[in-house]
């Protein structure tokens, strides 16, 4: 295994990044911010759902997660591989085998061959404040276990991440724990996000952040009677716009019908506000927001009312 004996000129890092996720993007936008300060030469390569959309919008060169050929060819003119952060080890799905080291949809089998093909590379590898969440089946353990032992060197993003490695076998001691990625996004270059809520800034008001996101342990689709959660939370904002005058901005961390309905948090906006009182104090964005505006959003409210995990990050950085 090659050592970091020299400062790299291009770094391959692995990710979640493509689908619109502002969590993810908002973990991307931060390492490159980092990475650029530190190391103003450097080339990066990415991975991504949507390759051309991630190179105009971050300026580095992106491939397909699914295009192994072109990712193996990325890591080979790569001085350093870099598995980025968020939840990239998980059983959401189950985990099918046969596609490890193959052009395949699955992206937790992908995250787990990255340092088996950096090592095949000879290439130092970093998990660099990754998620590991709750795995299940032997196969799954099997394949996190082995990425752990082969990469170069890990950090993982909380306790509990590192106890989920300890009780599946991983033996090294090395391990270290550190602070998601996000919680360094700088703020200060997404100040434009007002633009977004043109009918919301008429008058100096307090205002509550809300994310939420459609769920439902029942239904996967849209045509179903509304969750009784919604309503709650319809009511609570009223309650809140009754008491202290403040409006509400709805803001969406992810806005992609294409992935699903789970992949798109615009459709319960307009359900909670629908059931509102005082609809007309309820705003929902005219366009998407990029990764540093929702940060600068999240800044700029007097209450944030979080659902997605990154919105409780970025409010609280």
């Amino acid at each position: 295994m090659k050592k970091i004996s020299r400062i790299p000129k291009t770094i391959f890092i692995a990710g979640y990044y493509g689908y619109d996720i502002i969590g993810d993007d908002s973990i991307l936008e931060s390492i490159l911010y980092q990475l650029r300060n530190s190391l103003p030469l450097v080339d990066f390569i990415v991975t991504s759902a949507n390759p051309a959309g991630t190179t105009a919008a971050y300026g580095v060169n992106a491939v397909g997660f699914e295009d192994m050929a072109a990712i193996i060819e990325g890591m080979r003119k790569s001085d350093l591989v870099l598995v980025g952060g968020g939840a990239v080890f998980n059983e959401y799905f189950p985990v099918r085998t046969e596609g490890f080291l193959t052009q395949h949809a699955d992206f937790n089998v992908f995250c787990a061959s990255v340092p088996l093909l950096a090592r095949a590379l000879q290439k130092p590898c970093f998990l660099y404040a990754v998620g590991v969440e709750p795995l299940y089946s032997n196969e799954a353990k099997q394949m996190v276990r082995a990425a752990f032992e082969l990469t170069t060197s890990a950090f993982v993003r909380d306790p509990g991440s590192l106890e989920v490695l300890r009780t599946i076998g991983v033996k090294r001691d090395d391990i270290k724990v550190t602070v998601d990625p996000a919680v360094r996004l700088p703020v200060q270059i997404g100040r434009n996000w007002k633009t977004a809520y043109p009918d919301a800034f008429s008058m100096d008001k307090p205002f509550v952040g809300v994310s939420l996101r459609h769920w439902t342990e029942r239904r996967t689709h849209l045509d179903f009677v509304e969750n009784d959660w919604e309503g709650k939370v319809a009511a609570a904002l009223d309650q809140f716009c009754e008491k202290t005058g403040a409006d509400v901005l709805f803001v969406p961390f992810q806005n992609s019908p294409q992935y699903g309905v789970y992949s798109d948090d615009i459709p319960v906006f307009y359900r909670v506000q629908s059931r509102m009182k005082h609809a007309e104090q309820a705003h929902i964005p005219h366009r998407r927001m990029n990764s540093s505006e929702i940060a600068a959003c999240i800044a700029g409210s007097n209450v944030f009312i979080c659902t997605r995990f990154h919105s409780v990050i970025l409010s609280v950085s």
